[in-house]
């Protein structure tokens, strides 16, 4: 049998409860064609991405150890990754979000914590490339 989850969401957030939640908010998704992947942190989330490459990535700032940005410095720089759009997903200030919007091209989102399950999935949807 086919898998039909053919979408993959790498979502990097340090949070585990976090994280539950987005899973649960996607696997609600009508379509039915999404598959979440989730990293602890930006080096994790770098590592899982290039194995995997996903079709978007949803990024937490606000990490201990290698937290958000740290993640897009080695995306940025990183050919595996071209062209795979990043929403971040953050409590950060709006001062904050847009530096890393004006720095860093492949950020394509923003969603402020907390956000309604279907915000959610159609940020998501609306950010990934056509297959």
């Amino acid at each position: 049998m086919p898998n039909t989850k053919n979408r993959l969401i790498l979502v990097i957030e340090d949070n585990p409860v976090v994280s539950t939640v987005v899973r649960k908010y996607t696997e609600r998704d009508p379509v039915g064609d999404l598959q979440v992947r989730i990293a602890t942190d930006g080096l994790a989330g770098f590592q899982d991405a290039c194995a995997h490459r996903p079709d978007v990535i949803l990024l937490d700032l606000m990490m201990p150890n290698y937290d958000g940005r740290a993640f897009l410095e080695l995306q940025k720089n990183e050919p595996k990754l071209a062209g795979v759009p990043v929403v971040v997903y953050s409590a950060a200030t709006r001062e904050e979000i847009e530096a890393v919007q004006r720095d860093y091209p492949m950020v394509k989102g923003v969603l402020q914590k907390p956000v309604t399950p279907s915000h959610l999935v159609k940020t998501l949807r609306e950010t990934m490339p056509e297959k």
